[in-house]
């Protein structure tokens, strides 16, 4: 229950200012009080993809390739939707130089 509050006042405030993209992974909220992992029952109905999954089971990152995600997310029952490239893990692997071979 700490983390919910945790997430609730703390994190989402801040996610909420970042805007989603689409094409991009999308941190899913689901119902806090449905049975079951509702972040996942959520992505599924949508046919997205999972990417991660978060401590507290209405919590999730998907992708989809579909332009329409977001509103699919929201028809199959997501509370929210928001840019979830600002969490760890998410963001593209970086590249670096190989010095190495000089």
């Amino acid at each position: 229950m700490v983390g919910a509050f945790a997430f609730f006042t703390l994190v989402l405030p801040l996610a909420a200012l970042v805007p989603a993209r689409s094409g991009g992974p999308v941190l899913v909220v689901g119902d806090p009080w449905a049975e079951g992992d509702a972040a996942i029952t959520v992505i599924a109905r949508s046919e997205g993809a999972i990417v991660r999954m978060s401590i507290l089971p209405f919590i999730a990152v998907a992708r989809s390739d579909d332009p329409d995600f977001h509103a699919q997310l929201h028809r199959a029952g997501a509370w929210m939707t928001l840019d979830a490239s600002w969490a760890l893990g998410c963001r593209p692997e970086p590249t670096f130089k190989d010095d190495s071979r000089a």
